[in-house]
């Protein structure tokens, strides 16, 4: 009884990390497993979920965001120098820093990044350009 309580329960915990877990078990629950230990198993599933979406979990896929955002920028011939732009993402906020000719170049950049996340479906917090013009001596 012992094994069969324990794959029951990694199957339950398999179904919660993987997000198919919903509040509601996805297995039968074996007739041997008393109502109380179906509530308790419940309740420390649910928790954990609660947990994660307290936390953040993985509420954003910041890797998809750079890398989308990051190809944009790269590949738009009108960016002079893709290069000194860098695209990072932390909990959905995505951040534009480096270096631009012209003021023209930072906003066009910052729409290509939105853009390319909206197109892409992908869930994001905010936008910050940190792109900065260099002053030009005059």
């Amino acid at each position: 009884m012992h094994g069969e309580r324990r794959a029951f329960l990694l199957q339950v915990l398999a179904n919660a990390q993987c997000g198919a877990y919903t509040g509601h078990y996805r297995t039968p629950i074996p007739r041997s497993h008393s109502p109380d230990c179906e509530l308790q198993l419940c309740v420390v599933v649910q928790k954990e979920v609660d947990t994660m979406k307290l936390f953040g979990g993985n509420k954003y896929p910041d890797d998809q965001l750079a890398s989308q955002a990051t190809t944009a920028v790269t590949h738009d011939p009108l960016i002079s120098d893709p290069g000194s732009i860098v695209v990072t993402s932390k909990h959905g906020v995505v951040t534009i820093s480096g270096t631009v000719r012209q003021p023209q170049e930072r906003e066009r950049i910052e729409g290509l990044v939105r853009n390319a996340i909206t197109t892409m479906g992908l869930k994001y917090e905010q936008i910050v350009n940190e792109l900065r013009v260099p002053q030009t001596a005059g």
